[in-house]
């Protein structure tokens, strides 16, 4: 099943989300947007939404939410510069990340750069992958762009990563698909 392309109906009254993890999480569905950043809330969470399949109708409504709940100042969105422009359009404040291909150019940090507006902070969202080097380094310090990337799942390929050269330092955050707080 393609969630993306699957009505959310058809996902609640036809999957459990819960069943695998046993018996007793049994008749969990799968959270609605609204659901998840009432979630975020309650659990005192920052909330990290990738905005790259929203369309243009959608991303509005989901900063809607998102200030509804009072969750603007702990909600981190990414996508590309356009969906961005959208976000900030509703949440001038919003931290925003732009999804860049494998390799970074100037020309990458100079948009993501025109994205700030003395209220927001804007970051790139890279991957493990991603070649840094000193001089793409120095222009987002100096046009005020940070670096963020994923996904590494454990400590050992976090150190690995940052163990790569000085220009890797730079990155002030790493996505995981596990939990790695104090182990770091």
């Amino acid at each position: 099943v393609y969630i993306a392309n699957t009505p959310y109906q058809s996902l609640y009254d036809n999957y459990d989300f819960g069943i695998y993890m046993g018996a007793e999480f049994a008749g969990i569905h799968i959270p609605t947007f609204e659901e998840m950043v009432k979630l975020c809330r309650y659990l005192g969470c920052e909330l990290y939404v990738e905005v790259k399949e929203m369309t243009s109708e959608q991303t509005p409504i989901a900063c809607d939410i998102v200030q509804k709940y009072g969750m603007a100042n702990n909600t981190v969105w990414a996508g590309s510069v356009a969906q961005m422009t959208e976000v900030l359009s509703k949440i001038p404040f919003a931290k925003v990340g732009i999804m860049t291909p494998q390799t970074i150019t100037t020309a990458i940090i100079d948009s993501a750069a025109e994205l700030l507006n003395g209220k927001n902070r804007v970051f790139l969202f890279g991957w493990n992958t991603t070649t840094l080097t000193d001089a793409l380094v120095e222009r987002m310090i100096a046009k005020g762009v940070t670096y963020e990337m994923g996904t590494l799942n454990n400590a050992a390929a976090i150190y690995a990563y940052y163990a790569q050269g000085s220009a890797y330092h730079y990155c002030s955050g790493v996505e995981t698909q596990t939990i790695l707080a104090g182990k770091v």
